[in-house]
Protein backbone atom coordinates (compact mmCIF):
# COMPACT_ATOMS: atom_id res chain seq x y z
CA UNK A 1 0.00 0.00 0.00
CA UNK A 2 1.61 3.56 -0.93
CA UNK A 3 2.37 5.67 1.79
CA UNK A 4 0.28 8.96 2.50
CA UNK A 5 2.59 12.53 2.20
CA UNK A 6 3.88 13.16 5.59
CA UNK A 7 2.01 16.49 5.28
CA UNK A 8 -1.35 14.49 4.78
CA UNK A 9 -0.70 12.19 8.32
CA UNK A 10 -0.23 15.23 10.20
CA UNK A 11 -3.17 16.67 9.09
CA UNK A 12 -5.37 13.80 10.66
CA UNK A 13 -3.21 12.94 13.08
CA UNK A 14 -3.41 14.36 17.01
CA UNK A 15 -0.72 11.80 18.41
CA UNK A 16 2.73 11.27 16.74
CA UNK A 17 5.59 9.47 18.46
CA UNK A 18 8.34 6.92 18.19
CA UNK A 19 7.66 3.89 20.21
CA UNK A 20 9.16 0.67 20.31
CA UNK A 21 6.52 -2.66 19.48
CA UNK A 22 6.76 -4.60 22.84
CA UNK A 23 4.29 -7.05 22.43
CA UNK A 24 2.13 -8.04 18.84
CA UNK A 25 -1.30 -9.45 20.09
CA UNK A 26 -1.96 -7.87 23.35
CA UNK A 27 -3.36 -4.77 24.78
CA UNK A 28 -3.17 -2.66 28.03
CA UNK A 29 -6.83 -2.06 28.28
CA UNK A 30 -9.36 -5.39 28.78
CA UNK A 31 -12.04 -4.53 27.18
CA UNK A 32 -9.89 -4.79 23.96
CA UNK A 33 -10.12 -7.58 22.09
CA UNK A 34 -6.36 -8.71 21.01
CA UNK A 35 -5.60 -10.23 17.68
CA UNK A 36 -1.93 -9.20 15.06
CA UNK A 37 -4.02 -6.05 15.27
CA UNK A 38 -3.54 -4.62 18.43
CA UNK A 39 0.11 -3.73 19.77
CA UNK A 40 1.95 -2.56 23.17
CA UNK A 41 3.87 -0.11 22.27
CA UNK A 42 6.12 1.85 24.66
CA UNK A 43 6.36 5.71 23.94
CA UNK A 44 10.16 6.49 23.10
CA UNK A 45 9.84 10.09 22.11
CA UNK A 46 6.90 12.62 21.40
CA UNK A 47 6.67 14.42 18.56
CA UNK A 48 3.22 15.92 18.75
CA UNK A 49 0.29 15.77 21.36
CA UNK A 50 -1.86 17.50 22.80
CA UNK A 51 -1.67 18.30 26.49
CA UNK A 52 -3.72 14.74 27.94
CA UNK A 53 -1.00 12.81 26.19
CA UNK A 54 2.07 15.45 26.55
CA UNK A 55 3.62 12.99 29.63
CA UNK A 56 3.39 9.51 27.91
CA UNK A 57 7.10 9.08 27.19
CA UNK A 58 7.57 5.79 28.78
CA UNK A 59 4.47 4.90 29.13
CA UNK A 60 3.23 1.70 27.79
CA UNK A 61 -0.45 2.17 24.92
CA UNK A 62 -2.26 0.36 22.78
CA UNK A 63 -1.93 0.59 19.22
CA UNK A 64 -4.57 -0.82 16.85
CA UNK A 65 -2.67 -1.49 13.61
CA UNK A 66 -3.96 -0.44 10.16
CA UNK A 67 -2.43 -3.52 8.94
CA UNK A 68 -2.79 -6.77 11.12
CA UNK A 69 1.12 -7.76 11.88
CA UNK A 70 2.76 -4.60 10.56
CA UNK A 71 5.18 -4.40 13.40
CA UNK A 72 7.03 -6.87 14.72
CA UNK A 73 8.32 -6.92 18.37
CA UNK A 74 11.03 -5.06 19.34
CA UNK A 75 10.77 -3.05 16.16
CA UNK A 76 10.76 0.85 16.63
CA UNK A 77 9.18 3.21 14.47
CA UNK A 78 7.12 6.45 14.10
CA UNK A 79 3.90 6.10 14.57
CA UNK A 80 0.63 8.90 13.16
CA UNK A 81 -1.87 8.30 15.60
CA UNK A 82 -5.23 9.45 16.79
CA UNK A 83 -6.91 8.96 20.23
CA UNK A 84 -9.11 6.42 20.17
CA UNK A 85 -9.88 4.76 23.94
CA UNK A 86 -9.19 6.38 27.57
CA UNK A 87 -9.41 4.65 30.81
CA UNK A 88 -6.85 2.89 33.27
CA UNK A 89 -4.50 3.15 30.07
CA UNK A 90 -4.38 4.54 26.69
CA UNK A 91 -5.13 3.24 23.01
CA UNK A 92 -4.83 4.83 19.98
CA UNK A 93 -5.48 4.10 16.23
CA UNK A 94 -2.64 3.83 13.58
CA UNK A 95 -2.78 6.01 10.28
CA UNK A 96 0.51 5.01 9.49
CA UNK A 97 4.03 3.92 10.95
CA UNK A 98 7.43 4.20 9.25
CA UNK A 99 10.30 2.48 10.17
CA UNK A 100 12.88 4.59 12.14
CA UNK A 101 15.55 2.62 10.62
CA UNK A 102 14.65 4.61 7.17
CA UNK A 103 17.19 7.15 7.34
CA UNK A 104 16.14 8.53 10.83
CA UNK A 105 17.55 11.90 10.86
CA UNK A 106 16.32 12.34 7.28
CA UNK A 107 12.49 11.21 9.08
CA UNK A 108 12.31 13.39 11.53
CA UNK A 109 14.08 16.44 9.28
CA UNK A 110 10.92 16.22 7.00
CA UNK A 111 8.27 15.53 10.17
CA UNK A 112 9.45 18.58 11.53
CA UNK A 113 9.11 20.84 8.64
CA UNK A 114 5.55 19.40 8.43
CA UNK A 115 4.35 20.20 11.55
CA UNK A 116 5.96 23.53 11.18
CA UNK A 117 4.01 23.69 7.80
CA UNK A 118 0.87 22.94 9.30
CA UNK A 119 0.92 24.91 12.37
CA UNK A 120 1.45 27.68 10.04
CA UNK A 121 -1.58 27.26 7.82
CA UNK A 122 -3.63 26.31 10.78
CA UNK A 123 -2.47 29.69 12.28
CA UNK A 124 -3.08 31.73 8.94
CA UNK A 125 -6.86 29.79 8.65
CA UNK A 126 -7.62 31.06 12.23
CA UNK A 127 -6.37 34.64 12.15
CA UNK A 128 -8.81 34.94 8.23
CA UNK A 129 -11.33 33.26 10.34
CA UNK A 130 -11.44 35.22 13.55
CA UNK A 131 -13.82 38.37 13.70
CA UNK A 132 -11.00 40.11 15.81
CA UNK A 133 -7.97 39.96 16.72
CA UNK A 134 -6.58 41.58 19.60
CA UNK A 135 -3.46 42.04 21.98
CA UNK A 136 -4.06 42.65 25.88
CA UNK A 137 -3.86 41.65 29.56
CA UNK A 138 -6.32 39.43 31.96
CA UNK A 139 -7.91 41.39 34.75
CA UNK A 140 -10.47 39.09 35.74
CA UNK A 141 -11.70 35.48 35.37
CA UNK A 142 -15.28 34.02 36.51
CA UNK A 143 -17.78 31.29 35.97
CA UNK A 144 -20.26 32.84 33.58
CA UNK A 145 -23.41 33.45 35.36
CA UNK A 146 -25.69 34.61 32.47
CA UNK A 147 -24.89 31.46 30.17
CA UNK A 148 -25.35 29.01 32.88
CA UNK A 149 -28.52 30.68 33.74
CA UNK A 150 -30.04 30.67 30.47
CA UNK A 151 -29.05 27.21 29.79
CA UNK A 152 -31.13 25.61 32.51
CA UNK A 153 -33.80 27.94 31.28
CA UNK A 154 -37.03 28.00 32.63
CA UNK A 155 -36.40 23.96 33.72
CA UNK A 156 -34.06 24.22 36.50
CA UNK A 157 -33.56 20.58 36.79
CA UNK A 158 -33.03 19.85 33.27
CA UNK A 159 -29.83 17.68 32.51
CA UNK A 160 -26.68 19.49 31.46
CA UNK A 161 -24.80 17.61 28.27
CA UNK A 162 -21.50 16.06 29.40
CA UNK A 163 -19.91 18.78 26.41
CA UNK A 164 -21.23 21.59 27.87
CA UNK A 165 -18.47 24.05 27.84
CA UNK A 166 -19.48 25.50 31.08
CA UNK A 167 -18.31 28.82 29.97
CA UNK A 168 -15.87 30.98 31.83
CA UNK A 169 -15.23 34.87 31.20
CA UNK A 170 -12.23 36.42 30.78
CA UNK A 171 -12.23 40.39 31.07
CA UNK A 172 -9.27 41.47 28.56
CA UNK A 173 -8.11 45.31 28.99
CA UNK A 174 -7.34 45.89 25.39
CA UNK A 175 -4.12 47.14 24.62
CA UNK A 176 -4.05 46.79 20.33
CA UNK A 177 -6.52 46.09 17.97
CA UNK A 178 -5.20 44.21 15.05
CA UNK A 179 -8.73 43.11 13.13
CA UNK A 180 -11.70 43.78 13.62
CA UNK A 181 -14.12 46.36 14.23
CA UNK A 182 -14.30 46.87 18.30
CA UNK A 183 -13.47 49.57 20.59
CA UNK A 184 -9.78 49.58 22.94
CA UNK A 185 -12.01 48.73 26.01
CA UNK A 186 -12.30 45.85 28.22
CA UNK A 187 -13.65 43.13 26.61
CA UNK A 188 -15.22 39.61 27.58
CA UNK A 189 -13.55 36.71 26.12
CA UNK A 190 -15.73 33.50 26.83
CA UNK A 191 -13.39 30.22 26.95
CA UNK A 192 -14.56 26.02 27.99
CA UNK A 193 -13.99 25.35 31.92
CA UNK A 194 -15.07 22.28 31.09
CA UNK A 195 -11.95 19.53 30.64
CA UNK A 196 -14.06 17.33 28.77
CA UNK A 197 -12.31 16.02 25.62
CA UNK A 198 -14.67 18.11 23.53
CA UNK A 199 -12.55 21.37 24.71
CA UNK A 200 -9.34 19.61 25.53
CA UNK A 201 -7.41 22.10 22.57
CA UNK A 202 -9.30 25.02 24.68
CA UNK A 203 -6.90 27.64 26.14
CA UNK A 204 -8.06 28.46 30.19
CA UNK A 205 -7.04 32.08 31.18
CA UNK A 206 -5.94 33.42 34.67
CA UNK A 207 -5.70 36.82 35.58
CA UNK A 208 -2.48 39.19 35.16
CA UNK A 209 -2.08 36.90 31.88
CA UNK A 210 -0.73 38.86 28.62
CA UNK A 211 -0.97 37.64 24.93
CA UNK A 212 -2.73 37.94 21.60
CA UNK A 213 -6.52 36.74 21.27
CA UNK A 214 -8.13 35.79 17.68
CA UNK A 215 -11.45 36.36 18.69
CA UNK A 216 -14.81 34.35 17.35
CA UNK A 217 -18.76 35.42 17.69
CA UNK A 218 -20.08 32.28 16.44
CA UNK A 219 -20.35 30.61 19.73
CA UNK A 220 -21.30 33.65 21.65
CA UNK A 221 -24.61 32.70 23.96
CA UNK A 222 -27.55 35.06 23.37
CA UNK A 223 -27.36 35.70 27.01
CA UNK A 224 -24.10 36.67 27.04
CA UNK A 225 -24.44 39.17 24.24
CA UNK A 226 -27.17 40.86 25.25
CA UNK A 227 -25.32 41.33 28.32
CA UNK A 228 -21.81 42.78 27.15
CA UNK A 229 -21.48 45.57 24.38
CA UNK A 230 -18.29 43.25 23.30
CA UNK A 231 -18.20 39.53 24.10
CA UNK A 232 -16.25 36.52 21.71
CA UNK A 233 -15.45 33.32 22.55
CA UNK A 234 -11.82 31.31 22.25
CA UNK A 235 -12.27 27.47 22.08
CA UNK A 236 -9.46 26.77 19.94
CA UNK A 237 -5.32 26.46 20.80
CA UNK A 238 -4.99 28.41 18.24
CA UNK A 239 -6.76 31.39 19.05
CA UNK A 240 -4.72 32.69 21.73
CA UNK A 241 -0.35 32.98 21.93
CA UNK A 242 2.29 34.65 23.72
CA UNK A 243 2.73 38.64 23.65
CA UNK A 244 5.40 38.12 21.62
CA UNK A 245 3.80 36.91 18.74
CA UNK A 246 2.07 40.14 18.08
CA UNK A 247 4.02 40.82 15.03
CA UNK A 248 3.64 37.72 13.68
CA UNK A 249 -0.02 37.45 13.77
CA UNK A 250 0.11 41.04 12.59
CA UNK A 251 1.46 40.25 9.26
CA UNK A 252 -0.67 37.28 8.93
CA UNK A 253 -3.51 40.04 9.21
CA UNK A 254 -2.18 42.32 6.87
CA UNK A 255 -1.23 39.03 4.28
CA UNK A 256 -4.93 38.08 4.39
CA UNK A 257 -5.74 41.79 3.06
CA UNK A 258 -7.97 41.62 6.99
Amino acid sequence: MAQAPIEDLLEQADFVFSGTAERVGDATLPEIETSDATAVVVVDEIVRAPEQFAALTGSRITVMLREPASVREGEQALFFTTGWLFGDGIAVQELEHRPVEEAPESLRAAVGGAVEASQARRLQQRVEEADAVISGRVTAVRPSEQTATAALGEQPTAPITEHDPQWWEAVVDVETVVKGDITAEPTVVLFPGSMDVAWRDAPKFHPGQEGVWLLHREDVPAAADEAFPQVFTVTNSDDFHEKERLDDVRKLVEEGGA
